[in-house]
């Protein structure tokens, strides 16, 4: 991996970020640095491992949907994943503004396609991309088995959703204001649906290790993670939405990922 687009800025996982010394270890095992910062940007991205995991959801998961079937799948290839979701900031410094604020600068990029998204990452240079639905989970969840990397439920002080009475500021809070899960990466549950790469479709049967993407476009494209609007039940770690890729509005943000060479 040439690193000319990138400045590291940690080597070694922080134990007090990744707080499971087994997944630290094999991190530092893959011998390359566990937290860098795109140039061009300033996004800052943290180094996944390869591993095994549970995708979906199990039966008794409460506010499970018919398109989470559980099923194992592979993450074969360490990659990078953005630590927070792209702010107003990151996205202003590839192409252009679009803060009302100053103030907006940190929150994340909202009301953007997944035709957007695609053209920010192949603008911004790096070989940056947008991550896979199963890189997604397997990093949203983090070594965790539960609805939410925080557990069965979650509370406001974990995770920015709604419901009912809509939460004041009516828009996403600020990228990194809520904590990070075991792996160290931020606001995967909440405040902004995140896009992914794939094109959605039905998991396949169980058993399956492969780890290619699943559908065939005609669903749309897989969008992650709930946001700030709508019940934490959306929020799950399993939950996924599909969209028209031209689709675009204020629920809608995106974290970048980078493959190793």
């Amino acid at each position: 991996m040439s690193f000319k687009d990138y400045k590291v800025i940690t080597s070694l996982p922080d134990p007090a970020v990744v707080t499971d010394a087994v997944v630290r270890d094999r991190i530092a095992m893959i011998g390359r640095p566990w937290k860098i910062r795109h140039k061009a940007s300033d996004i800052v991205l943290l180094l996944v491992p390869d591993g095994t995991f549970m995708m979906g959801s199990p039966a008794d998961e409460a506010g499970r949907g018919s398109d989470e079937k559980q099923h194992k799948r592979v993450i074969r290839q360490p990659f990078y994943l953005g630590e927070k979701a792209v702010s107003q900031a990151e996205w202003g410094a590839i192409l252009g503004r679009r803060a009302a604020t100053p103030d907006d600068l940190d929150r994340p990029i909202d009301t953007v396609s997944w035709n957007d998204c695609k053209h920010f990452v192949e603008t911004a240079g790096g070989e940056l991309r947008l991550p896979s639905e199963a890189e997604w989970e397997y990093a949203c969840r983090a070594g965790t088995k539960t609805a939410f990397s925080f557990g069965s439920s979650v509370t406001p002080s974990q995770v920015y959703y709604g419901g009912g009475d809509f939460p004041a500021p009516y828009k996403p809070v600020k990228c990194g204001s809520l904590p990070a899960n075991q792996w160290g990466f931020r606001e995967m549950h909440g405040n902004v649906w995140e896009w992914c790469e794939d094109m959605y479709g039905q998991y396949p049967d169980e058993g399956t290790e492969a780890a290619e993407m699943v559908g065939d476009g005609s669903g749309g494209r897989v969008a992650r993670g709930g946001c700030w609007y709508f019940l934490a039940s959306t929020c799950r770690g399993a939950y996924r939405g599909s969209l028209d890729p031209k689709y675009a509005n204020d629920f809608f943000g995106v974290r970048v990922a980078k493959s190793l060479d």
